[in-house]
């Protein structure tokens, strides 16, 4: 919660509800991983609307792989991220082995961001998509690239992307 009442600058508050499960079976040590994950924010007193700053983002690297950074959700007439106030996103990872300190992933990612409750349509306004990566693991952290391929019938949307990280998604 955020209010003028403790010398903030806006009224509005927002709720996050996550959940992560990994399923690893003993013999070559393969990892399903797992999250879900859904927020919403609204506004109360005097306040019109939540900061840009504060909304919920998805696209990129550590949420909805194949699709650039923050850009999933609505847009203004320029075609300009909003970003929303809800927000559903779901994540599938097999992590495996693959030679000393080299791990491969596959994964399905899907998400959605929308500017009011009211506006959300499951499933047809989510973002899907699939994909394959590598991690190096070092003695400080995980080195990771993934290509990530949005399923999404737009044309635009249908080029993959490399994306690189320091630790895993998730």
């Amino acid at each position: 919660v955020a209010s003028r009442a403790f010398g903030g600058d806006y009224n509005f508050m927002r709720a996050v509800a996550e959940g992560r499960w990994y399923l690893t079976t003993p013999y070559p040590k393969i990892t399903l991983a797992l999250r879900g994950m859904g927020g919403w924010m609204g506004t109360y007193g005097e306040a019109s609307d939540v900061p840009f700053f504060e909304r919920f983002m998805l696209g990129g690297s550590d949420t909805v792989r194949g699709y650039r950074q923050n850009t999933i959700g609505p847009k203004d007439a320029d075609n300009m991220p909003l970003w929303g106030s809800a927000m559903l996103l779901g994540n599938a990872e097999v992590r495996f082995p693959m030679y000393k300190w080299f791990n491969g992933a596959v994964f399905y990612d899907v998400g959605g961001n929308w500017e009011n409750l009211n506006d959300v349509r499951i499933p047809k306004e989510l973002a899907n998509s699939v994909g394959a990566g590598v991690r190096v693991r070092t003695k400080w952290t995980v080195l990771r690239l993934d290509y990530g391929y949005p399923l999404n019938t737009n044309k635009e949307a249908r080029r993959g992307r490399f994306e690189f990280g320091l630790g895993l998604p998730f």
